[in-house]
Order: C-alpha cells, then sequence, then structure tokens
C-alpha cells in the first residue's frame, strides 16, 4: 500500500510473517499489547528501533492480540486523531 506521506497507525503489526518492508516510515505510530500471543511485542520493538522511531511511537495498551477491550479502543481513537492533526 503506497500510503505516501499519510502517516500509519499499525496495530500489532505481523511485519515479519506477512510483508517485505523491515521498516516503517516517519510518523508511524505502533499500538501493541504486551500480552499478545499472537504476534510478539517484541516484534514491533524491532520494527521501532530498525525504523529508528522515538520510543514513545509504540504504546503498549491492550488485554491481548484483539485489542477489543475499552483502553485499546481509546488507545486507537487517540492514536488516528492524533495523526491526522499533524
Amino acid at each position: 500500500i503506497d500510503s505516501r506521506d499519510v502517516p500509519l497507525v499499525l496495530v500489532a503489526p505481523a511485519w515479519k510473517t506477512w510483508g517485505e518492508a523491515v521498516t516503517a516510515k516517519p510518523r508511524t505510530l505502533i499500538l501493541h499489547s504486551e500480552n499478545d500471543d499472537v504476534v510478539r511485542i517484541g516484534q514491533s520493538r524491532e520494527l521501532l528501533r530498525n525504523s529508528r522511531l522515538a520510543d514513545d511511537r509504540l504504546i503498549v495498551v491492550g488485554q491481548d492480540h484483539r485489542m477489543d477491550d475499552a483502553p485499546a479502543f481509546t488507545a486507537m481513537l487517540d492514536a488516528v486523531q492524533r495523526e491526522s492533526i499533524r
């Protein structure tokens, strides 16, 4: 997907499983649960390092991979709103 200069909000990205990219573009924000048993949070931390993104570009939230709890929903909404006004 060519998103051009639109910032990305990635949720538990499975980049090592399904993609070819090893970095994310600037202004990417990643949301991931520490308890994710489908895509380990270490993969998001690695993507953050590979991309030279600041530590605050990873938001640790959610009860598990589904990200269907209230704090996860709130974080997703905040992330999209925050990135869309930058």
